[in-house]
């Protein structure tokens, strides 16, 4: 799936969404998954640009965005960085 995603397969962009948006195999992050569709919606895919404009998506997606935040402000299991962090609450 990865190696389709590199090469900018569409389905294999939005299934990765899926993944990170459901917790398929991987930690659910729905700002990860925000990112995947973006490349999926880019490509023409339909579902993915759906997605996007979902209201319950686009909170999570902020949440998740506002999560990280906070980690990279207080150094939370990565590296303090406040401009990240700045970048992230815009």
């Amino acid at each position: 799936l990865e190696k389709a995603a590199a090469r900018g397969h569409a389905e294999a962009l939005w299934a990765l969404g899926e993944a990170h948006a459901n917790g398929w195999g991987v930690t659910r992050d729905h700002a990860q998954a925000r990112a995947w569709y973006a490349k999926a919606a880019a490509k023409g895919h339909e579902g993915a640009k759906r997605t996007l404009q979902k209201p319950e998506f686009i909170r999570l997606a902020a949440e998740s965005d506002l999560r990280g935040a906070r980690d990279f402000h207080d150094g939370r299991g990565v590296p303090r960085n406040y401009e990240f962090a700045r970048a992230l609450y815009q």
